[in-house]
């Protein structure tokens, strides 16, 4: 077994011994753009404590302050975004 495919066993056994955690909704908001639209992507930015996501059909990117759960900004203009990535060193989306 290479050393790659031990570390892998290691950490799924490590994780599955992790005991279960429940989901809790902490937040609902209303985000501006048309329903039924798909939210599929989503990252962090840690330092700045948003939540970035993507309104995938609809071609937005949402802002969203997590220590306050509001809608910081609503992006149009990325129309089929197909994932998001923040880069802390350079603060981009």
């Amino acid at each position: 077994m290479s050393i790659s495919i031990r570390l892998l066993a290691i950490l799924v056994a490590s994780f599955a011994a992790l005991p279960a955690q429940t989901l809790k909704q902490i937040a609902t908001l209303d985000l501006p753009g048309p329903g039924g639209k798909r939210f599929d992507y989503l990252t962090i930015d840690y330092e700045d404590h948003y939540l970035l996501s993507a309104h995938l059909a609809a071609g937005i990117l949402y802002v969203i302050d997590t220590r306050t759960n509001k809608l910081v900004k609503a992006i149009p203009g990325v129309p089929g975004v197909e994932g998001v990535e923040y880069v802390p060193g350079r603060k981009k989306v």
